[in-house]
Formats: C-alpha cells, structure tokens, sequence
C-alpha cells in the first residue's frame, strides 16, 4: 500500500513538472506583461496615428526641411557631449571609489550620488545665477578686472547641467558592475605583467561594457527627454521645440511628426545599448564567500583623487544647493512665507507615492519575464516598456489626453491619468532595477522550488519575490524621485488647480523670480534626497542597471 502511495505521489510530481514547464512562462504571466506593454507603447502609437492622419502622404517633405535638421543636429549634438562627458566622469568617479584606497568613501559616494535629486530646472536656475555674464561669479570676479564671462546660455550650460543630472546614473550602474567582477581576473592581469592602468582599460573597461552601455543609454534617454534645464538655457532641442509649438497652439502636426522622431530616437538608443550589452552572466556559480580584492594603493596620489571628487561634488552638488540657501533666506527677509508651500508639499508625495507603487507593480511581471523566459515576445515587450523613458513628458501627456477625452472620457483631468503617465515614463527605470536583483537570483534556487511541484506564481512569489525585494524598492525609490522632478507631464495633466512642488518652481522661474523658488526647490530636494542617502549608505548592492 505504501509502495503504491508513493508512486502515486512520484507521479503526481511528475505531472506538476510537466505543466509548469520552468523554461516556459506561464500563460498569465504572457498575458500581463503583453497587455503592460501595449499600454506602454499607447503614446507612441498615438504619435503614428496622428502624424499620418495629418501629414498623410507630405510626411518626408515635412521632415525634411532646414528646421527640422537643425533641430535634429542640436539634439544630437546635445546627447553625444553628454553622453560621452558623463561616462569619463561616472567611470573614473567609481573607479576610485571601488578600486582604491582613498578615505571618506561613503561621504564621497553620497555626494556624487545626490544630484540625482536635484532637477534639472532648478539646477539651470541657479548655473544661472552663478555663470551668466551678469551672475554672482561675474560680480566677484570683476575685482579683479574681468568685465565678462562666456555665455552660459546655449550648448555650454545645457550640456554642463546635463552631465550632472546623468553621471549618476553611469556611475551607480559601473559601480555595481565593478563590485561583481571577479578580482581573480585582475590579479591574473596583473601576474602577467600589465600595471595597474594596462589592467584599468585592456581588462576593466572591456569587463564594464554592458555597465557602460546601461548608464548611457539613461544618459541619452534622458538628454532626449528633458525640458526644463533646456528651456530655461535656451537650448532649442526636438522637445523644447515641441513644448514650444504645442504652447503656442499654432500647428499641431509639426509637434506630432516631431514627436514621432523622438520614438525613433528612443528605439535606435535601446537597439544599440541590446547589443552593446550581450549576453552575459551575472550570478555567481560558485559556492562560498566573495573574495574581496585588495585597493588600488595611490601613494601620493591619493589626496589628489579625493580632491577631484570633490570638486565634482562642489560643482554638482554644493554650489547649487548654497545658491539655493541664498535664495531662500533673501526671501524670507523680503517677506515671503514658506506656509502657502503645505499644499503642494502634501500633493506631491501623494502622487509620487502613488505612482511608486504602481510603476513596481507594473514592472515586476515584466522584469520576470523578460529575464527569467525566453519567448518569442521578449524583445517587443522590453523595446515597448523603454520607449516611454525617451519619449518627454508633453508627448506622453497630451497623447493621454487625447486618448481620455475620445475614449475614457471619465479619466479625463483626473489623478489617475497623471499616475498612468507616470508608469509609462518611469516603468524602465524601475525594470532596470528589478532586472538586475533578478540577475543575481541563481536559477538553481527556483529550479529546486520546481522540481517539487511548485506552480510558476508560487515560485515567484516565494522564491524569487523575497530575494529581489532590495531591487524592488530601490526601483520604488527611483520611480518617487523621477516623479518628484517631472515636470511637463504635472503641468498637462494634474486636475485644475493641483499644485504640486516642481509646478511651483517652474512658475516662479519662468517668471524670473528665482528668491521665490528657494524655498520650494530645497524641500523637494529634501524630500528626495532622505531615502537616496538612506539607499546609498545602506545598500552593498545598489544598482539601476537594464
């Protein structure tokens, strides 16, 4: 009898197997991140519906006309410099951060990390006030018999402001890749003769290539969508162009076509960053503890380097956050009072909060998938989830609008449309997030959860849930910050008068009173700026990489 028990039970495990084939994702699983990635891809489809239906057949005349090209090369222009700038200075930061022996590691790690919370609108406001002709900078150093500085405005400042709001991005992701190579490869390099800076770019650089690929293709992303720093420093890039145009309500099919090359902007950068990256194995095989590698010994250099780091943090961090401590106390001896701030303080952790939680909600089912299954819909649903971290927060705003007003009309000036723009702007950033917790998972841990007849939803939830769960809130943690500094998409989409922080700097500084933005732009930078530390200093691990 228990001969025949057992045997049963064998069989019945046997069965479970088969239909929970691990290689095979589940039809739910399909299912959910097909429909997540159908929605993500919503603004862009618009973009294609209405740039036909406009231009109909004088679609290539309209792209190529003299505007259009010179847009097209100030765009480019803008993300190569920023792209290229950001990756020396986040490389050589981490570098020295993870492979020497210099001190103060965690202050300095913290600060080149912090800009991260500061956006862009409110980083060009106080370049502004530093490095225009007529800024602080000028004003001392006329002393000494200098009548004029460079023009800030334009490519110069633009590309300045960029770099810092992108470098840590580059830098968090090479510095969770520099933490997982193998010191053995390194030491091996080092026994056949090559010195510490042969190794540096025969060895680590080629070692950091999929790294360097993820953070630039945020770089480039990034540059590509933002609108605030550009505005204000009178860069005139596809997105100021097209925030320009739709604001003026003069021509509303050049704005669609040119928001339509924005998506294929966004697709080239994520096709080249796919095979840039390769593919590559992140987990360790091997049992037992890390072997930790011995720091880079600099000898005189060592004061040297923390000098350099500082003076980025200085440059990126310090003096913006001074200027804006200057602002706030002339305010408050004019008179001004930070109480008429509580409404939109409370409005934007209400949304940020929000659209942090369903943004990982979202992003889980896909970054499961598209790691842990491979499916003939892997690449659709990764190219769909990103296209929405190129495209600017106008384009996804008023796409939504148009969708809300023709078919879900209830939707229309809501909450819930504005936390749905949110998601499809930030969704990639929080998968870039999961993924790579979901890199580091074994498969080994979920294959023994199979073979004892574990369903695909029990494994995941019991198995691969917990363990990825540092990855699920640092990508909750990025999506509150990201959505903190949005700032095109809060101005379309929040219900009338729904003030919110970065809405209320960005009409202050389009209306030059920069004193007024002090206040505000330091409680946003205070809010976003806790859970960053608190991430930064007690997270080993921490990485946003695709």
């Amino acid at each position: 009898m228990n001969l025949v028990k057992f045997n049963f039970m064998n069989q019945n495990n046997f069965n479970k197997n088969i239909l929970y084939n691990k290689n095979k994702p589940p039809i739910f699983l399909i299912i959910l991140t097909l429909i997540i990635a159908l929605l993500c891809i919503t603004p862009a489809l618009y973009l294609l519906f209405r740039s036909f239906e406009i231009a109909g057949g004088n679609l290539v005349s309209i792209i190529l006309t003299k505007n259009v090209f010179l847009v097209f090369f100030r765009t480019i222009s803008i993300i190569f410099l920023v792209s290229v700038v950001s990756c020396i200075v986040a490389v050589f930061s981490a570098w020295v951060i993870e492979k020497t022996d210099i001190p103060f590691k965690k202050v300095l790690t913290l600060g080149l990390i912090l800009p991260l919370v500061i956006p862009s609108f409110i980083l060009a406001t106080t370049v502004v006030e530093l490095y225009s002709p007529r800024g602080q900078l000028q004003k001392f150093l006329s002393i000494f018999g200098v009548d004029r500085l460079p023009e800030i405005y334009g490519l110069p400042g633009a590309t300045f402001v960029l770099v810092i709001m992108t470098y840590p991005y580059v830098f968090l992701i090479v510095r969770g890749a520099l933490r997982r190579l193998d010191p053995q490869l390194l030491e091996a390099s080092r026994s056949l003769g090559y010195g510490s800076y042969k190794t540096f770019f025969f060895i680590t650089i080629p070692l950091l290539r999929p790294a360097i690929a993820a953070g630039t293709l945020l770089a480039a992303l990034y540059t590509l969508s933002d609108y605030g720093g550009m505005a204000l420093l009178r860069y005139n890039t596809f997105t100021v162009n097209i925030m320009t145009l739709y604001d003026a309500s003069i021509n509303r099919s050049l704005p669609s076509i040119l928001s339509l090359l924005l998506v294929f902007f966004a697709l080239f950068f994520i096709f080249i960053e796919y095979f840039t990256r390769g593919k590559g194995v992140f987990h360790r095989s091997t049992s037992g503890s890390e072997k930790i590698a011995k720091p880079l010994e600099t000898g005189a250099l060592k004061w040297a380097l923390v000098l350099i780091l500082f003076l980025i943090i200085l440059l990126s961090l310090i003096t913006p956050i001074g200027v804006l401590f200057y602002w706030l106390i002339r305010g408050l001896i004019n008179g001004n009072d930070l109480l008429p701030l509580l409404n939109p303080v409370l409005n934007s952790l209400y949304v940020a909060f929000l659209a942090s939680f369903f943004t990982v909600l979202t992003a889980l089912p896909v970054a499961i998938f598209i790691t842990r299954y491979k499916h003939k819909l892997n690449n659709f649903i990764e190219f769909a989830s990103y296209i929405g971290f190129g495209l600017p927060g106008i384009v996804v705003a008023l796409s939504l609008v148009f969708l809300s007003i023709n078919l879900f009309f209830p939707l229309y000036q809501s909450i819930w449309l504005l936390i749905f723009s949110y998601i499809v702007l930030f969704i990639p950033a929080s998968i870039g997030s999961i993924r790579a917790s979901v890199l580091q998972v074994n498969p080994r841990l979920e294959d023994a959860a199979y073979s004892l007849g574990k369903t695909p939803i029990m494994v995941i939830l019991r198995v691969t849930l917990p363990l990825i769960m540092p990855g699920i809130l640092s990508g909750g943690i990025i999506v509150f910050l990201l959505t903190l500094k949005e700032l095109p998409a809060t101005l379309i989409l929040s219900p009338i008068g729904y003030d919110t922080l970065s809405t209320t700097i960005w009409g202050a500084a389009t209306e030059a009173f920069f004193t007024r933005t002090g206040g505000a732009s330091l409680i946003l930078i205070l809010i976003a700026g806790i859970p960053m530390a608190f991430m930064t200093l007690k997270s080993t691990r921490y990485n946003i990489q695709k």
